[in-house]
């Protein structure tokens, strides 16, 4: 079999709907119409860790971004983001070429496009430094998707992917990253 070479990197709950805080899973696993897309796309998918999950287990309560702004938290978005980045980094040094990244709009560790969550502020400048001369999109999966109502943003994917392509013209509520 062939390799596509690209992939998007996606916050952790879009597979794992277990791991999200009791009470705000979204669907019974996972985003089945959002995986299916990128998978159809021809798109590898690689699952971050959470770091909610790793740093305060499955009984946490709720907590906003201020909340999760301590030494501690930090430290473990840091060393997340540098696990990942040596994964990643073999992948890009192998020929694979990040083509996305997927966060969670309102989530204190994964929001990319709003206030910018924790573990992204970790990552995002090493991915940035090490794909240098990749362009990458970023968007997050906005508060309202669930596992009923995934179709805006497959479409947003979709139309990601024709842009990926090299069709003219961006999406609202996306940034484009030059890798810089």
């Amino acid at each position: 079999m062939r390799r596509g070479r690209k992939l998007v990197v996606v916050s952790h709950c879009l597979l794992n709907q277990n791991s999200v805080v009791h009470g705000l899973a979204r669907a019974p696993g996972g985003l089945t119409e959002v995986v299916t897309a990128l998978l159809k796309q021809g798109w590898a998918i690689y699952q971050l860790p959470c770091p909610e999950l790793r740093h305060a287990g499955m009984t946490r309560p709720p907590k906003t971004w201020a909340e999760y702004d301590t030494k501690e938290f930090a430290g473990c978005c840091r060393q997340i983001a540098g696990q990942v980045m040596e994964d990643i980094g073999r992948l890009i040094d192998d020929g694979v070429a990040v083509v996305g990244v997927i966060g969670v709009a309102g989530s204190p560790s994964c929001d990319i496009t709003g206030s910018c969550g924790h573990l992204y502020r970790a990552l995002l400048p090493e991915l940035r430094a090490r794909a240098v001369g990749l362009g990458f999109w970023l968007t997050d999966l906005p508060a309202d998707c669930d596992g009923q109502s995934e179709d805006e943003f497959v479409g947003r994917l979709r139309r990601l992917a024709d842009d990926e392509r090299g069709r003219a013209g961006s999406v609202s509520g996306n940034r484009r990253e030059s890798g810089r």
